[in-house]
């Protein structure tokens, strides 16, 4: 399961290396030393830092329906809650359920192919010791802080993403596609088995509300491997993202969005396309869900109609951001959230310790008593303290704590630390 905060204007890499015939191809950096380096401030795109905070806020708004009762992990969807909180969590799993992970999934894929596209084949041993540092901070995550952890999906999935690296944008795009429909297939097939049992969510209630930290820690370590074990479940759909974010990024996509009205008019069929796709079989999805059984719910929801829904999501806020004519506050909105998305370990692995300390029984104790009236606020107000948190810290420091670590451990040396307040790093 992963630049420059100012705008309007940031197409110098476009400009730099051109968008001609071979833009979207691998291509061999004359020097690896100058390129094997963190990204910069000024190196990063804006608008595809404000898309990973887009996630992150969809991601915890999902997540919150776990964090906070037995929904969603233990229970069937809308058997726990009732009255508005009910609704709630129907609206969330209708609108939102599946279409996040898709954004930040695919965000990853485009980091992968950016990192290649810009340092070559020779970078693949640096990118493989990245992702197995990801793995580490994402056990930690698993084992220590919250079972539903995506990091170690991302860190095990990233792994056969390296023998695509030298693929052009197209072959990418289609060993995604490809990828993805198997996965598709692949749960359709489960479904076809049967359901699975439903387990019953009063012992999950009890743990997890009255339970202490090494009790909860005792059940994570039991759950830990089921996690690990759901990535070969995964494997299909996950990649297939992560190939579609590459060939965005070997094709330049989100370069062109602001510089090209073709390009722009590609991203408005393809929101054209995926939208209405996206909206129709969430909305059966929808009225499945008011029924007795939740079947299909892994194709419907999770599996296809949420990543089509996801990047429709994608695409409507890649227009936005990238508008030559947006207003004020959106230039603003859109730097705020690149701040967190900057910062996306740092802000995923503290969304995770806030809302276990306020929920689970060594904390204050709120799981299965607070539902998705009171507990969508509190999502909102901790994202919000979140970005603003991001833009402080950002000013003063290069990366987040988070960040800061894994590129050192990525790079074997601690990484500059604080940072000019420069009018590219702020």
């Amino acid at each position: 399961m992963w630049v420059s905060i100012r705008a309007p204007v940031r197409w110098h890499d476009t400009r730099a290396r051109g968008q001609g015939r071979y833009a979207g191809r691998m291509r061999s950096p004359t020097s690896a030393t100058t390129l094997d380096r963190p990204v910069r401030g000024g190196d990063r795109l804006t608008h595809v830092d404000a898309l990973r905070g887009i996630a992150l806020f969809g991601i915890l708004v999902v997540n919150l329906l776990a964090f906070s009762g037995p929904s969603f992990l233990h229970a069937d969807p809308l058997t726990w809650w009732s009255g508005t909180d009910r609704w709630l969590e129907w609206s969330v799993l209708v609108l939102a359920e599946g279409a996040f992970y898709t954004v930040f999934s695919i965000l990853f894929g485009w980091g992968f192919g950016r990192w290649f596209r810009d340092r070559g084949d020779d970078a693949a041993p640096r990118f493989a010791r990245r992702l197995g540092w990801l793995l580490a901070i994402g056990l930690v995550h698993l084992f220590g802080i919250w079972a539903g952890d995506i990091l170690t999906q991302y860190a095990l999935i990233g792994f056969v993403l390296l023998p695509f690296a030298s693929l052009g944008a197209r072959a990418l795009a289609s060993w995604g596609a490809g990828a993805w429909a198997g996965g598709v297939l692949l749960f359709l097939g489960a479904t076809a088995a049967g359901d699975p049992a439903s387990s019953n969510p009063e012992p999950w209630v009890e743990l997890y509300r009255n339970g202490g930290f090494g009790e909860i820690l005792r059940a994570r370590l039991e759950q830990g491997a089921d996690v690990i074990a759901s990535a070969v479940a995964y494997l299909p759909s996950v990649l297939g993202l992560f190939l579609i974010g590459a060939a965005l990024a070997k094709s330049r996509a989100f370069e062109r969005a602001g510089a090209s009205q073709d390009a722009r008019r590609a991203w408005r069929w393809g929101v054209a396309i995926a939208l209405p796709v996206g909206l129709a079989l969430k909305a059966a999805y929808a009225v499945r869900l008011l029924g007795e059984a939740d079947t299909f719910r892994l194709v419907l929801s999770t599996s296809l109609g949420g990543p089509v829904l996801g990047f429709a999501y994608l695409g409507l806020a890649t227009l936005a951001f990238t508008a030559p004519d947006r207003p004020g506050w959106a230039v603003g909105l859109e730097r705020a959230l690149a701040a967190a998305g900057r910062m996306a370990l740092t802000v995923y692995l503290s969304q995770s310790i806030v809302m276990t300390l306020l929920f689970y029984g060594y904390g204050l104790g709120l799981y299965g008593r607070v539902g998705p009236s009171v507990g969508l606020p509190i999502a909102l107000s901790l994202f919000v303290l979140q970005v603003l948190a991001a833009r402080w810290w950002l000013q003063r420091f290069r990366f987040g704590p988070a960040e800061w670590a894994w590129r050192s451990l990525t790079y074997g040396s601690a990484q500059p630390w604080r940072t000019e307040r420069r009018k590219d790093e702020t």
